[in-house]
């Protein structure tokens, strides 16, 4: 008996050694991206400034760990599954991830969008982004808790999602991917409060744009102009590549419109259109028009059911 004692002691004493010697950190991956991208730029879509918020946060990081580069040249330090002594190298390669991501965003949303040298480029701030998620990721899958390694399972699965999104090739790898953040977001979305509810259906309304965009792509969805246009007027930082993708779609179609409109009528008299320039001027006209149509009515609704319910 006092054999079996000693064995059961010195079994439990390994284990809190082996807790001990291996941690298990906790992030709120989402929680932490949200709240620094809303105080750091992105509230407002600027890329620049959230980037430069990550050189920063990265460059504290390092100094903090006493993970420094050296002063003369420089040699990377990797960070592997034995660096992960804290917390805080979780944290430095999501930032790495982050700032990668957001060179990305801001290379795209240039006044005439990108030419040919800076699509590489972006191109290749996306595969440096998926890089250190997928990286980031792999981490937390053995140094942090369950929720922390789903989170960033997802959020690597959107990085990767984003990168075949802009290169209009592998549709189907993108949809995958899209759906596999949007199915981990929503499935911790149904536990915890009310707040991380609502943040979690955050990226589950933002990813289904792009979702049914990839389902269009892949023949799995038949949608209109129309219909892609009001998914354009939501919000969010992960709709950007959508509607980057979106103004091209309306493009084509205007270009497909007025190759087939040879003629309109105004007054009652009948004007023949033959220079393709002036069609697709027409075309934004009539469609600015039935936009101010559109909102007319609805503040015309609104003020109606104001009345109502002043007189009730």
């Amino acid at each position: 008996m006092a054999t079996a004692k000693g064995n059961s002691g010195e079994a439990s004493e390994m284990e809190i050694d082996e807790k001990t010697s291996n941690p298990k950190f906790s992030i709120d991956v989402l929680q932490l991206l949200k709240s620094a991208e809303m105080q750091h730029g992105l509230r407002h879509r600027d890329y620049t400034r959230y980037r430069r918020y990550c050189t920063a946060r990265l460059r504290r990081l390092y100094k903090s760990l006493k993970f420094t580069h050296g002063r003369g040249k420089f040699t990377r330090r990797a960070i592997m599954e034995s660096t992960v002594t804290e917390v805080r190298f979780l944290h430095t390669v999501l930032y790495m991830a982050e700032r990668a991501w957001s060179h990305a965003m801001e290379k795209r949303q240039l006044p005439d969008g990108p030419n040919a040298r800076q699509r590489i480029y972006l191109l290749g701030r996306l595969r440096k982004a998926v890089k250190w998620a997928s990286l980031f990721s792999q981490l937390c899958a053995a140094k942090g808790d369950s929720k922390t390694s789903l989170e960033a399972e997802a959020y690597a699965a959107y990085m990767e999602g984003n990168l075949l999104f802009e290169q209009d090739q592998n549709w189907k790898a993108a949809l995958m991917n899209f759906k596999k953040a949007r199915d981990v977001y929503d499935e911790l979305g149904k536990c915890g409060n009310i707040e991380n509810q609502v943040l979690c259906r955050a990226p589950v309304e933002e990813l289904e744009p792009s979702i049914r965009y990839c389902l269009h792509k892949v023949g799995e969805s038949s949608l209109q102009t129309s219909e892609l246009l009001d998914m354009g007027e939501m919000e969010g930082p992960a709709l950007d590549l959508f509607k980057a993708k979106l103004e091209v779609v309306v493009a084509e179609a205007r270009s497909q419109q007025a190759a087939s409109m040879t003629e309109f009528y105004w007054l009652g008299h009948r004007f023949p259109i033959t220079n393709a320039k002036t069609r697709v001027s027409i075309l934004k006209g009539l469609i600015m028009f039935l936009i101010l149509i559109r909102f007319s009515m609805l503040n015309i609704i609104n003020i109606f059911y104001l009345c109502n319910f002043q007189m009730e």
